[in-house]
């Protein structure tokens, strides 16, 4: 049971599509929506915002302690 009906046509579409591509297609695709995931998530980590949207509590100083 999800959301909406409009969710699960969506989802229904969508699966419809990916069934219908190739073995190799297939990976290609998993193979972009990762790249495009750990990208995210490295932006993410680098601006110190948590999955939940809130900030980091910083772990180090940085600034001219970490230079020296």
């Amino acid at each position: 049971m999800s959301a909406s009906p409009e969710l699960d046509r969506y989802i229904e579409n969508l699966d419809t599509l990916i069934r219908k591509l190739s073995p190799a297609e297939r990976r290609r695709l998993a193979s972009d929506i990762g790249r495009q995931i750990r990208q995210a998530n490295k932006r993410r980590i680098q601006a110190n915002i948590a999955p939940d949207g809130s900030r980091f509590t910083p772990r180090r100083e940085i600034g001219r302690a970490v230079q020296q």
